[in-house]
């Protein structure tokens, strides 16, 4: 919790003395890895003051679940009873995201396909929660966002094959 509250103390301290900011900044841009960018990106799903302000501007959603596209052949759930024709892809995790009913979920044939920015190496479909929540209130369509796999660890072009099938197999 210590290292949450001063990530925030810190924050408000570089926003008042900027000059230190930008030195601060410098230094860091010098000697920047993956994990840097991950927890800087990742700190509103990471911390937990932030996630309880989030949460706050976050709708409810009647169907908030987590699948995996495409399913493993021969899967009930599988339309095509396939995986993906690119070989040694993984299903990738797709988020589902509807403010209706049950039946209306059932019903509806909308979909806003979302693949959710960062740079293909951080922030996954919780890290926009606020937005695409409000997405499917407003819109009344099921919200898929698609948690691809992230490089370094899934090099270029892991992630757009994944994103692609996911198109595919909607």
């Amino acid at each position: 919790w210590l290292r949450h509250i001063m990530s925030l103390l810190f924050s408000l301290y570089y926003l008042i003395y900027t000059n230190r900011a930008v030195e601060k900044v410098r230094k860091v841009r010098a000697l920047i890895t993956i994990d840097h960018l991950r927890v800087s990106w990742n700190k509103g799903v990471d911390n937990p003051l932030l996630r309880f302000v989030r949460r706050m501007h976050t709708c409810r959603l009647s169907v908030n679940r987590v699948v995996h596209v495409p399913n493993a052949k021969g899967s009930p759930q599988s339309s095509c009873g396939r995986l993906s024709e690119i070989a040694d892809l993984d299903p990738a995790e797709c988020h589902i995201m509807f403010a209706g009913d049950a039946d209306a979920f059932a019903r509806c044939r909308s979909i806003v396909l979302n693949y959710p920015g960062g740079g293909f190496v951080a922030m996954g479909p919780e890290c926009h929660s606020d937005y695409l929540s409000a997405w499917a209130a407003k819109t009344g369509a099921v919200v898929v966002s698609v948690d691809y796999a992230k490089a370094p660890e899934y090099p270029y072009p892991y992630a757009i094959d994944q994103c692609y099938e996911v198109y595919r197999e909607i």
